[in-house]
């Protein structure tokens, strides 16, 4: 696609949908503040080989201090000029007497010579390397920041997926780990552009470090979760792209182009306080279904029909994609949760011992009046079994209740409706985490 010859100066707008702002903008500004911190744990934890930040004067004494604490010398490399942007894709040029931050990098004391080095004949490569980053995505990086001099690999990380090269519309189902569309609000897994929205080294490495953000940065854990499995729509214009989220609008620079370019991005979860709108991506006000009567959910031990889609919402996004697949669902109650999958799976099959639920899951599905750890349910294998933490605890054997889900299922999704508690019998922790809500897929 021909591009435009200008650029236009970094800048970053938001503006907020109404009611999402008290809620999301906190949410946000604590991922935002706690990037540098995060980043310096996980090069201090073996995640990464090294971290280059941007570090105002004021701050530079405590980064040097927590990267002590991990045996890593915070290295000043330069001065550059001062920009209070989240993400800022060039840096401002140092100005003698200026407003200034510095430039360092966060490494281990035997590469400080190798940094140097890097750094004064502007090696990205080799500074690429020093930070860890996928050899994928080092020379991604090479193509397109470096030969084509482009400010917003955006596009061009969405083309890697097309069908079509010369579409000036893409739609994408992104990775989580490598979403980066929300670079500008400081929320990403990753400090690198993925050159693809299905890298598998960018993946892997997200599904180690984030064990340690879930486990020291938990509300950063769940903002992160959350946001990174929106609907995004991503058009670019003459310089300006526009990145329209549930919850806010972000206007920012990208490269220049004389026609209109859109990224779809698919995203399965849905915030309560995002807006409302006919229009991707946002979704329509939910209804209550008008032929659930209240003992639907009050039998599926949830206080409101909106609770319960919410619960299941969240089950449905972690389980991803079940297409032609056999499903057992373990507790199923009235047969809510197959209901999502009527005419998507191939076969839908439930468990429920409440004899009452059961003659109104019998509706929906293939359900069996049983005690769901009675041998006889694995009567045969299944591609996709569902049960909560809870229930799994409640097996008189629970190691072998395990064996039978791993020897009858290709997967098992475990999920938690308002504890956590329950993973540790199970020895996971969760994939997703939303309110007081947890859910996680295990491939067998």
């Amino acid at each position: 696609m021909e591009t435009a010859p200008f650029r236009l100066e970094d800048f970053t707008r938001v503006q907020w949908a109404p009611g999402a702002r008290n809620v999301w903008e906190p949410r946000v500004r604590q991922v935002s503040q706690s990037y540098q911190d995060i980043e310096i744990d996980l090069v201090g934890a073996g995640f990464k080989a090294g971290a280059l930040l941007v570090v105002p004067p004021e701050r530079m004494a405590e980064v040097s201090r927590r990267a002590s604490t991990h045996g890593l010398v915070a290295l000043v490399l330069a001065q550059q000029g001062r920009s209070d942007l989240s993400y800022a894709a060039t840096s401002q040029p140092y100005v003698e007497g200026g407003p200034f931050n510095y430039r360092v990098a966060v490494c281990k004391p035997a590469v400080t010579s190798l940094w140097i080095s890097a750094w004064t004949e502007s090696d990205d490569e080799e500074i690429g390397v020093l930070l860890g980053y996928p050899e994928c995505c080092r020379r991604f990086f090479k193509n397109t920041w470096v030969a084509k001099g482009q400010v917003d690999t955006t596009w061009e990380q969405a083309l890697s997926t097309a069908t079509d090269p010369d579409a000036d519309v893409i739609t994408v189902s992104p990775d989580p780990a490598c979403n980066v569309t929300l670079r500008h609000l400081g929320l990403r897994w990753v400090s690198h552009l993925p050159c693809s929205f299905k890298c598998e080294a960018t993946r892997a490495y997200v599904a180690d470090a984030s064990q340690l953000i879930r486990t020291n940065y938990y509300e950063q854990y769940r903002t992160l979760s959350e946001a990174l499995q929106w609907p995004v729509k991503w058009t670019a214009l003459h310089g300006i792209a526009e990145i329209v989220t549930p919850v806010c609008r972000i206007i920012s620079r990208t490269d220049a182009t004389y026609t209109k370019r859109t990224i779809i991005q698919n995203g399965p979860l849905y915030p309560d306080e995002g807006a409302r709108g006919n229009e991707f991506p946002f979704r329509t006000q939910t209804k209550k279904v008008k032929f659930l009567s209240k003992d639907t959910w009050t039998l599926n031990g949830f206080g409101s029909y909106e609770a319960m889609t919410q619960a299941h919402n969240l089950v449905v996004a972690a389980a991803k994609d079940c297409r032609g697949r056999s499903i057992l669902d373990l507790g199923c109650g009235t047969g809510e949760l197959l209901r999502i999958y009527k005419g998507i799976a191939s076969e839908l099959n439930g468990v429920e011992i409440n004899t009452e639920a059961v003659i109104k899951a019998q509706k929906i599905a293939n359900v069996r009046c049983m005690n769901i750890f009675d041998p006889r349910v694995f009567d045969r294998k299944f591609d996709v079994a569902f049960i909560s933490v809870q229930r799994f605890m409640e097996a008189p054997n629970r190691q072998q209740f395990l064996e039978r889900l791993k020897s009858h299922t290709k997967a098992t999704v475990f999920y938690s409706y308002g504890e956590m508690d329950g993973w540790k019998a199970i020895g996971r922790t969760p994939d997703l985490l939303i309110g007081p809500n947890s859910a996680e897929r295990v491939d067998w």
